[in-house]
Formats: structure tokens, C-alpha cells, sequence
């Protein structure tokens, strides 16, 4: 046995409490002598079977969490795979929902742009109408200026009547007893009846009449009694809306059923009435 092998089964025989024997070292080398040997191998073969033992306690324990490990990475492998997988399928859907998000944003600026070109047009027509509306005010504020005027005028008329009326009535009445002349309002507002007797010799309490209505900027003739021919008729209420004389109008009118009456009379008298 050599220092070295020596020096190990000194060791070993420490760390496995294995008594120590000096002997010579013909001793241990004699197998046939008479002199047997005193070393006894079955504490070394317990201790060296129990650190196999304890190495194949170990391997397995440690293949065993070798084994876990490598379970635990496969595992953690497929975990991973599969939050991969997960993660581009989000991706993909994400994608998929920019996709359509940039396809509404797209939509939504054309109808964004349609609408502000709608709104561009109404502004046109609003600008329009506004102008249209201004032109319209000023053509109202000239009409109801017009209108003004010819109720200032239908005013004056009515007073230049009443004040007709007021200073003449004296002479209205003395009108009516030489004449048979009669003025008086009808049912109808702003409307005057002229009636006249004395008008048929054969019988002088035999009335004519005409409505004229006051209420009109001119005068306008709404009834006669009898009928009278048309052209002098209108001829008649012209010379009277142009003159403004009233006065003159009734002697006229006056005249035109004095003719009426006397063709009546004629045709009477022709057919033997």
C-alpha cells in the first residue's frame, strides 16, 4: 500500500469511524502464514454500501428534480407558446379592429367633409335668403308706406265728406225737396246710397238708386237701379275719380236714369202700356 492509499483509507477510516490497527505490514500481506489477519472488512463494505446508497439516493433525487425541472421548462415552454399564440391572436384582432376603426374614420370624415359642404350650401342659400328677405322688407316698408298714404287719403276723403255733409245739409234737404234727391248710409261699412225721385214724369214718387262704395282709394259704383248702359256708366265714375267732384257726379247720374226712365217711358208708350 502506497502513502497516498494510506493517506485515503486513514480518511476514510475517520469519516466512517473504523478502528485503527498498527500492524507490521507483513501482516496484512500474509494471507498464508500462520499469522492470519486481524482486518475485518465488513464495517468498510457497510460504509461503502451505504455511500452507494447515499450516491444513488442522490443521482435519484437529483434526476428526480432534474426530471421535475425539465417538466417544469416544458411546462413553461408550452405556457409561453401558448401566451404567444394568445397574444398574436389579440394582435390579429387588434389588426383587425385598427382596421375597421380606420375604416369608420375614413366613412366618418367623408361624411364629415359632405356634411361640411351641406353646411356650405346652406350657408350660401341662408345668405340668400337673407338678401332676399332684406330686399323684401324694404318692398314691405314701401307697400305699407303706400298704404299709409292711401288711408291718410280715404281720411281726408271721409272728413272732406263729413265736412260735406255738415256744411250742405241745409241744402241737402232743400236738394231733396226740389230734386228728390236722398243720401243715406246702407248695412255695408264705407258704402252710400244715392236715391232719386221726381225722376218719372208719370209717376214722380217712382225711386232710382246707386251704391257707391267709399272705402277704396277711388270711388267705385257697387249698384244702380235701373240698369244703365255700361260705357256711360264708366265714363261717368272716371270724370268723377278724377275730378273728385261728388256734386257733379249726381247731377250726371241724374241725367243717365232721367234717359233710362224717358226710354222706358217710350217703349211703354210704343206698346200701348
Amino acid at each position: 500500500m502506497t502513502p497516498r492509499n494510506n493517506l485515503a483509507s486513514s480518511s476514510l477510516q475517520a469519516a466512517h469511524n473504523i478502528p485503527s490497527y498498527d500492524l507490521p505490514s507483513h501482516a496484512l500481506l500474509d494471507v498464508t502464514g500462520d499469522c492470519k489477519p486481524s482486518l475485518h472488512f465488513a464495517p468498510l463494505q457497510e460504509s461503502i454500501k451505504q455511500f452507494g446508497d447515499a450516491i444513488d439516493r442522490w443521482v435519484s433525487k437529483t434526476f428526480n428534480e432534474w426530471q421535475d425541472e425539465k417538466l417544469g421548462n416544458e411546462q413553461r415552454e408550452m405556457d409561453l407558446v401558448r401566451e404567444i399564440k394568445e397574444k398574436e391572436k389579440l394582435i390579429q384582432e387588434a389588426k383587425i379592429a385598427q382596421g375597421q376603426l380606420y375604416a369608420e374614420i375614413a366613412s366618418e370624415r367623408e361624411a364629415d367633409s359632405s356634411a361640411r359642404q351641406e353646411l356650405r350650401d346652406l350657408e350660401r342659400r341662408l345668405a340668400s335668403v337673407n338678401a332676399q328677405c332684406e330686399s323684401a322688407s324694404k318692398e314691405l316698408a314701401e307697400v305699407e308706406e303706400k298704404l299709409k298714404r292711401k288711408r291718410s287719403e280715404k281720411l281726408d276723403d271721409r272728413e272732406i265728406i263729413k265736412r260735406q255733409q255738415e256744411s250742405n245739409t241745409v241744402e241737402l234737404n232743400h236738394l231733396e225737396r226740389c230734386t228728390g234727391l236722398r243720401i243715406e248710409g246702407t248695412k255695408q261699412a264705407s258704402t252710400v246710397r244715392y236715391v232719386w225721385s221726381l225722376v218719372n214724369p208719370d209717376e214722380y214718387g217712382e225711386e232710382v238708386e246707386a251704391v257707391v262704395d267709399l272705402s277704396g282709394s277711388d270711388y267705385k259704383l257697387l249698384s244702380h237701379s235701373p240698369p244703365l248702359p255700361k260705357e256711360k256708366l264708366d265714363q261717368v265714375m272716371k270724370e268723377l275719380n278724377q275730378s273728385r267732384k261728388v256734386w257733379a257726379w249726381v247731377v250726371k247720374m241724374r241725367s243717365l236714369f232721367r234717359e233710362e226712365v224717358e226710354r222706358l217711358r217710350a217703349e211703354r208708350k210704343a206698346r200701348g202700356d
